[in-house]
Order: C-alpha cells, then structure tokens, then sequence
C-alpha cells in the first residue's frame, strides 16, 4: 500500500508583501504529474491547508482544482485536516457530501473516533485524524482541566483506546509541536508561550505512523521507532527554511510494517539569500543563471547605497526584501 503524507500547503501566503500564488499552482501541479505516476492508494493533507483563517475567493479555485484533479479524475482517496492557521469550520463546509467521492474532511476532536478505512489487496488500514486545536478547547471537549497539550492529548487517545483498541499498522494524522523536533523556521507560528505547546511522542505509541504537520523542514522524531515523520511544506515560505522539498512516501507492507521515502519537488523560483557588496553583487550577476529566484539582498557596503531596491530589481525582478546590514548594525548601537 503507498500512501503520500503532504502538509503545511499555506495556500495564499504573501511573503514581504508579495503574493506566491502563482508559485503554489506550478507546485500543485507537480505534485499532480507525482500522483498520477506512483497512483497512491491514498492521500494526506496535514493541516494548514490555507495560510489564513478567512480565505481569498483566488486560493479556494486553486485549491478546489486541485482536488478536481485528484479525486475525479486520478480517483484518490484524500484525507484532510485542519492545522492552526485552518478556520476549521469553513474548511469542512460540504464534507458529508464529500464523503461520497472518498474525499474526507476530518476538522473536530470527536473525528478520531470515526478513523477512516484504506483498503488494497494486501491490507486494511485505519487512518486516524487529530486536527489542531488549543488547550481550552480539549478542556470543553473532554470535561477536564489541562495545562498542556500532552496530558489532552494522551487523555483523548485513551479514550479512544477504551472505546476500540488500535490495530497493528494503523496511521494518525495530526499537527502539533513534538518533543525533539529540531529545525524551526520564521515562517512557523509558535502555538504557545513555553514548553507546553510540545506533546511528548511516546504517547503515540499506538499508532504504527503518525504524519504531523506543522513544521515546515521534513525530519522525523526519535521515540523507540522512526515512525513519526514531519512532511515539512511544499514550498518554503521563509529565506531561512531549507530550500530541498518533498513529498513523503509511505510503503506499508503485508506485515503492517512501513517503509519511509521522499520524493523531491522542483519550486518554480526558490527562495535565497546573496549577501555582499553592492558591486560585488552586481557583477557576479552576469554569472547567475537563476535571476528569476525571490531574492533577499544582504548588502555589506559600509556606505550607504541609495535606492538599492529599485536599481537591483533591473536584474533580479523577485527581489523581495534590501537590508543594508551596516545601518543595522548601527542602529542598534
């Protein structure tokens, strides 16, 4: 069975005032052309689907073609949920009906409950869904009073084992802050003030995969099994995030156990730093075949350079943000 765990879309992000729209389309259908290829048995969509909470009419086309594609015509069965930048209510708009077309849209604690059936010839497996949402609201839902995200957590799971065990082979969905993850980027939105937004992973123990989102570098966290995977985004979305992207393939076997795999995505223009003097840059520019890049410029003159942005945009046109780091420097002094 090959299952692809994606998440951390961010569909709409505008970064330095520039929109990328056009960037996650190319993405997109890339992602498409990898479907059609390895014709997974299913499809996983971690949370943040959209970058903002109330969506513009440009990113729902996007991403309403994009499900066209997937789910009528390549007949993939999807699963979505929401993470902390989702409005979770408008993203489950039309999920009953959505159902029917094997495309699931699981965005409240109480879906954990309802997993969802993947079937080949081999196997059957559950997928379980665990959508984001803050303390206060585990303390409603659950009729309790947490100070931290692992203690609601693990309570929910041990509700759920109480009301059915979790077979061998099973998968969760979810999108939080684990223990011993280790690269974070500007583009990613702390859930909490301290350490309690971080949910120790043994309390996944159950499960035999857990694809997170959340973080947007793909990296796995070490529990006693290398069984719980960060996609990481489709895109960077920050000049400090690792430009190598990718899809992460799940290969699971007749005996229920997993093999891990990435498969690479190309960006249309990936984001990167050139940092030096004004001249410097402008000359070696004659040797840059990747002009077309969003750019951040970090100039070193110790002089000040004027109107950097405008004359560098003549031959970088995606320059996105000119800092002259000695005026920096200066100010804070």
């Amino acid at each position: 069975m090959k299952i692809i765990h994606t998440s951390d879309w961010h569909i709409g992000k505008i970064i330095h005032g520039h929109t990328i729209l056009e960037d996650q389309e190319y993405i997109l259908h890339q992602i498409l052309e990898i479907v059609g290829k390895i014709k997974p048995d299913a499809f996983l969509i971690c949370g943040d689907v959209f970058d903002k909470s109330i969506v513009t009419v440009e990113s729902m086309i996007l991403f309403d073609t994009f499900l066209n594609e997937l789910i009528l015509r390549h007949e993939i069965p999807t699963i979505i949920t929401s993470g902390n930048h989702d409005n979770p209510g408008r993203l489950k708009i039309g999920a009953e009906i959505f159902k029917n077309k094997k495309l699931y849209i699981q965005t409240e604690l109480s879906d954990i409950f309802s997993p969802i059936e993947i079937t080949d010839t081999h196997n059957t497996i559950k997928i379980y869904t665990l959508p984001y949402y803050d303390i206060p609201y585990f303390n409603t839902f659950l009729s309790n009073t947490y100070d931290s995200f692992t203690s609601s957590i693990e309570d929910l799971i041990n509700k759920l084992i109480d009301t059915s065990p979790i077979p061998e082979g099973s998968i969760l969905m979810t999108h939080y802050t684990m223990k011993g993850k280790s690269i974070r980027s500007d583009s990613e939105r702390l859930l909490t003030i301290g350490g309690v937004e971080e949910v120790d992973p043994q309390i996944f123990a159950p499960f035999t995969y857990v694809a997170l989102g959340h973080f947007h570098s793909a990296q796995s966290i070490k529990s006693g099994r290398n069984h719980i995977q960060y996609s990481g985004s489709i895109l960077q979305y920050s000049f400090d995030e690792p430009k190598d992207k990718s899809l992460t393939l799940l290969e699971i076997n007749k005996d229920q156990s997993v093999n891990i795999s990435k498969i690479p995505l190309s960006p249309k223009r990936p984001l990167r730093v050139l940092k030096g003097t004004f001249d410097t840059i402008i000359s070696e520019s004659t040797k840059d075949e990747n002009k077309q890049d969003y750019l951040e410029i970090q100039l070193v003159d110790k002089n000040i350079i004027p109107n950097p942005m405008e004359r560098l945009k003549k031959i970088y046109p995606n320059i996105l943000t000119v800092s002259q780091l000695s005026l920096i420097q200066d100010s804070e002094k």
